[in-house]
């Protein structure tokens, strides 16, 4: 018997974390042309829209699955169809109030990143937003991060997306939900998967030397992650997150961040974290907050699907700790610091210890209490690569994506960045409370870029830095 999809323990984690003030979902805002989803009276076609995504998901079963709750003996939880699925729950319409157009979208992503998701349902929306205006309409998506990792989601998007335009499916397959495992049926499958368990310790009790090299390596790398972030530093970056929620973005050209790495020998990645770091230390300073000497401490997430595992459910990521030497304020300087300190940080961390020892804090109950009163680290940052090329919906081309990664915690900042069609667009998830400076953090960050690219001999032309909002 086929083993059952259940939920790993990073899933576990981000359920345990999850309270009123701290959803555990990702979104995305994106902008699509809307020709051709508008009738002749300029009214959203949503109901056509929802055939067409309703028919392509065959190809991404899992967003017609909902959590089920297991019983004693039976194992972690697990995914199972939901036998009353309805597109109509989860692909949405709302209206921006005037004047529309980015800041009202964003207005609107804030909200809804902010209130929780219906866990008796497939956790997921997408929202078509009238009102935009200039020929576009908004598209909000969201998923809960129990569902998928970033990369997990941009398998899910590119399965639901189309490649191609004036791709618009008229009817919809039938569908019928398969039954959840019986009783007996979870349980013989907990059973083998302790089997395999006990296979794989005893394996490692009669191959000692295999095993103190495997104790010593992870010994290893849990002391250096542990000694990476006893010095995250005590500021104002850090202190439990409310209710409410705040969206900024900048996109600049793909092209240019590239060269400005390729000129300085770094990772697009490092150009990322230097933006971040030179944003965070005008902040502080404006803050009245002293940066010498100190190094911020980024929770960077790291990809790290074993070869077999499934590529879109679950959450297969683990995290870095990576100090961002904010007392630093020459941009080049900070960003070799940066890509050293990143480099080093790959020798000697293991990426899956934090999402063990997560999973563990989870198995105890003290999720919640650990993640506000945490010192490891200071701010989140995640970094996905997408597309090339444009992608399509309901026959309407996606122009720009925003990502909006969660925040939980003592963390009141998550940073992303998303890079699609040519764009390299950045984005900050804060806590509303915490940042009525967010414009001063955007701001700090375009002059970053500015002062970075220009010493770099990469100085971005007027569409180079294409839009800042907050």
């Amino acid at each position: 018997m086929k083993l059952l999809e259940r939920l790993t323990l990073p899933d576990l984690a981000n359920l345990a974390a999850e309270q009123a003030d701290t959803p555990m979902h990702q979104g995305a805002l994106g902008i699509l042309d809307d020709s051709a989803l508008l009738d002749d009276e300029g009214r959203l076609r949503i109901e056509a829209i929802r055939t067409h995504i309703a028919a392509r998901l065959d190809r991404v079963p899992e967003l017609r699955r909902t959590l089920f709750q297991t019983g004693p003996l039976q194992g972690r939880p697990l995914w199972v169809d939901d036998p009353e699925f309805s597109i109509e729950n989860h692909v949405l319409v709302a209206r921006l109030p005037a004047p529309g157009g980015e800041s009202q979208a964003l207005r609107f992503a804030e909200r809804m990143m902010g209130s929780l998701m219906d866990r008796s349902l497939p956790m997921w929306q997408m929202w078509f937003l009238e009102g935009y205006g200039q020929g576009k309409v908004g598209l909000f998506l969201k998923l809960h991060h129990v569902f998928a990792d970033g990369q997990g989601i941009l398998k899910i998007v590119g399965l639901l997306f189309d490649l191609e335009p004036g791709i618009v499916l008229t009817s919809r397959p039938l569908w019928t939900a398969a039954p959840p495992p019986s009783p007996r049926a979870l349980a013989i499958d907990n059973v083998k998967r302790k089997g395999r368990s006990i296979a794989r310790a005893s394996w490692r009790l009669v191959h000692p030397a295999s095993l103190v090299r495997s104790a010593g390596v992870t010994t290893r790398a849990i002391w250096a992650t542990i000694q990476e972030g006893r010095g995250a530093p005590r500021t104002s970056l850090n202190v439990p997150i409310g209710p409410t929620r705040r969206v900024a973005t900048m996109t600049l050209s793909l092209a240019e961040v590239k060269a400005v790495a390729h000129t300085e020998h770094v990772k697009l990645n490092d150009v990322f974290m230097d933006l971040i770091a030179g944003g965070l230390r005008e902040v502080l300073l404006e803050r009245r907050t002293a940066v010498d000497g100190r190094r911020i401490r980024a929770s960077m997430a790291v990809a790290q699907r074993a070869a077999g595992e499934s590529e879109r459910v679950g959450n297969h990521v683990g995290t870095m700790i990576v100090p961002l030497p904010i007392d630093v304020d020459d941009p080049r300087e900070r960003l070799a610091m940066i890509a050293a300190a990143t480099n080093d940080a790959k020798a000697r961390q293991r990426s899956d210890v934090p999402q063990t020892f997560m999973a563990a804090l989870a198995a105890t109950g003290l999720t919640r209490s650990f993640i506000r009163r945490q010192h490891l680290v200071n701010v989140l940052v995640t970094n996905l690569p997408g597309p090339q090329f444009p992608l399509y919906v309901a026959g309407a081309r996606l122009e720009s994506v925003v990502p909006i990664p969660p925040s939980a915690g003592n963390v009141t900042a998550a940073f992303a960045a998303f890079s699609y069609d040519g764009q390299l667009t950045l984005s900050v998830h804060a806590d509303g409370e915490a940042w009525p400076d967010l414009d001063v953090l955007m701001r700090s960050m375009e002059r970053t870029w500015l002062r970075l690219s220009s010493a770099s001999s990469a100085v971005p032309d007027e569409e180079g830095l294409a839009a800042l909002s907050a």
